[in-house]
């Protein structure tokens, strides 16, 4: 699980299942805001572009959520979005999220 500090949001990836071309993750996600369920798809090409296969999927998975969260109020964010929508609509994304990676 991803968390930054107190006050900040958590991602808790309940679920993962492989589906065409990469995997579907069901993530608990809190914030100040509220709690909610997220269903997030994460492409093979944006898994190994990010990560580079050196992490696991759900890594990737609960770092995008958290990335986006740093961005976007979590009433922002689609209860079923794509990790590349994520990234079309957050200019930095990508530099966010692979610095937030583990290394």
């Amino acid at each position: 699980m991803f968390t930054m500090e107190p006050s900040t949001p958590t991602v808790r990836i309940e679920h993962e299942a492989e589906a065409p071309r990469g995997w579907t993750f069901t993530a608990n996600v809190a914030s100040a805001e509220s709690t909610r369920t997220i269903e997030l798809r994460l492409d093979w090409s944006d898994y190994e572009y990010w990560s580079g296969g050196r992490l696991t999927p759900t890594e990737v998975a609960e770092c995008a959520l958290m990335c986006a969260l740093e961005r976007l109020p979590l009433s922002e964010i689609p209860a079923r979005t794509d990790a590349s929508l994520l990234r079309r609509h957050i200019a930095d994304f990508d530099e966010l999220l692979t610095q937030r990676l583990p290394r």
